[in-house]
């Protein structure tokens, strides 16, 4: 059963990294088409604006995860009797609560962007047909979202990147269009993704009816379900605003005090960030619904080696994505957008470096939803990400310059995840000695591996300006990591199960 879930994990995480890539070049290249179409301040504009809408996903993201962890769990027992009504009181909760973003978003979200941000006068009219097209297709994707969780929890990672490559080339057709019209570009863009989100609600909800038996919606309003559902989900929403405040919040403050240009710096930031990140997101998206079942049958030994395991590999796959890109940033930023945003490539290299610390808390946290016990967990979340919203304000306030939020960012993630563990070993005993000796302690010595490199790098980079060299050495120094990861960073059961699947990929 093990090597059937490993294999089932090995193959989907294939589907998902397909998708991913894809999606990324698609992405890249569409923001530059985005970024070149409505100018650098339109584009600071759109990323604050829709940010704010952005700042209610964190109900999204907090009820999708319920939803995959019931789906998950019910899927992992042996009748899964209550699967049709976890999933339409899934759909109910998630309607409703749509609707009450959609009146909070379209009261307090408007007034803040009407006389709080700081936006053109030009600019104000296009920027609230904006705002009203965000909320639109926030409540599509609210609703959409226990259909998505439904594929993941039946494990149907072909379909998943197929409809999310569909999705992707519909909003690479959007930002290429832009040229063609004459309309208002900046309110052009918002509307047509709205129609790109309508387009693929309705496919997702054609597939799960015809596929999943459970996915036929039925009324139904089991209160001892709801509750239990909105207990799970309500611990989640703390996390998930805090989470929101450390991200869409300091936006905000940057606009406030440095205005849209330095929001254009740290939108194509984040993109990358988001970019790299989705590597380790995919490969968990694969091995998530496998923690969850394996909890649920009392399989903890398994549930610990898959941990463990995602947690290293999602750093090392991380790792080796992010030393090109820190070592080249500018030229990179270069050759993807042509017209740079002032900060940017700063805001880059920090921002990557954030994420690298990030990754060891997504695989923990499955523990956590797994268990069902996620209070003090979602509250030492929600302190630490708190804290970079709370800091950063201060550090504004001080006269700071704008990417001392990132360095602040940086150490609280760094706290963040010593105090989870913490917590995890109190809430389920979790073998912190194990944990440090498979996954923290070959992390450190890796990351400690690579300061004097890209120390030295940083230098070199500054003296030559051969294409073909630049390439070389970032090659070079790939490799070099890649070796050490292989020889320092993996066990040798770990080194072995490589070369045992590469044997038999060999032999197909």
């Amino acid at each position: 059963m093990a090597s059937e879930n490993t294999n089932r994990i090995a193959r989907n995480t294939v589907m998902l990294y397909f998708r991913m890539i894809l999606m990324m070049l698609v992405n890249l290249y569409t923001s530059r088409v985005v970024l070149n179409a409505l100018g650098v301040e339109n584009f600071g504009i759109y990323n604050v604006v829709g940010g704010i809408v952005v700042m209610f996903s964190f109900l999204q993201g907090a009820t999708t995860t319920a939803t995959q962890r019931f789906l998950n769990y019910e899927l992992g027992t042996t009748d899964g009797k209550n699967l049709l009504k976890v999933f339409s009181s899934s759909i109910e909760v998630h309607i409703f609560i749509g609707l009450i973003c959609v009146c909070i978003a379209e009261s307090i979200g408007l007034w803040i962007v009407c006389h709080k941000l700081s936006i053109p006068i030009e600019s104000r009219d296009a920027s609230i047909w904006v705002y009203h097209f965000s909320v639109f297709t926030f409540f599509i994707n609210m609703i959409n979202a226990p259909y998505n969780a439904a594929i993941i929890a039946h494990e149907k990672m072909g379909v998943y990147a197929y409809i999310a490559i569909v999705e992707v080339i519909m909003k690479l057709l959007v930002a290429c269009s832009l040229v063609y019209f004459l309309f208002d570009k900046l309110i052009l863009y918002a509307a047509l993704l709205f129609i790109v989100a309508l387009i693929i609600h309705i496919v997702y909800l054609f597939y799960c009816r015809i596929c999943f038996c459970e996915c036929k919606f039925k009324f139904y309003w089991d209160f001892t379900f709801i509750k239990k559902f909105f207990s799970f989900s309500s611990w989640m929403l703390m996390g998930s605003l805090a989470s929101l405040l450390s991200t869409q919040g300091v936006n905000i403050l940057l606009n406030i005090f440095f205005g849209p240009l330095v929001n254009a710096a740290r939108g194509v930031a984040c993109q990358v960030q988001a970019a790299v990140n989705s590597f380790a997101l995919n490969f968990m998206v694969a091995v998530n619904p496998q923690i969850v079942k394996s909890y649920s049958q009392q399989k903890l030994d398994y549930m610990y080696h898959l941990v463990f395991a995602s947690s290293k590999f999602s750093f090392f796959l991380l790792f080796i994505i992010s030393i090109p890109l820190l070592i080249n940033t500018d030229l990179i930023l270069t050759l993807w957008l042509k017209n740079i945003p002032e900060y940017a490539v700063l805001f880059t290299r920090l921002a990557l470096i954030d994420i690298l610390f990030q990754v060891l808390n997504i695989p923990i946290g499955v523990i956590s939803q797994a268990s069902g016990k996620v209070r003090n967990y979602q509250l030492i979340m929600a302190l630490f990400f708190s804290l970079i919203f709370v800091i950063s304000y201060i550090a504004f306030e001080k006269g700071a310059p704008a990417y001392s939020t990132f360095l602040i960012a940086i150490f609280c993630t760094v706290l963040g995840t010593i105090g989870r563990i913490l917590v995890l070993k109190k809430m389920i005993d979790f073998p912190v000695l194990i944990y440090l000796k498979k996954v923290v302690f070959p992390v450190i010595i890796i990351f400690l591996f690579s300061l004097p490199v890209l120390f030295l790098s940083d230098i070199y980079w500054n003296i030559k300006s051969s294409l073909s060299a630049i390439l070389f050495f970032s090659l070079l120094i790939v490799s070099l990591f890649s070796y050490l990861i292989w020889k320092i960073g993996l066990s040798s059961s770990e080194r072995f199960f490589f070369i045992q699947k590469l044997q038999q990929i060999k032999n197909r």
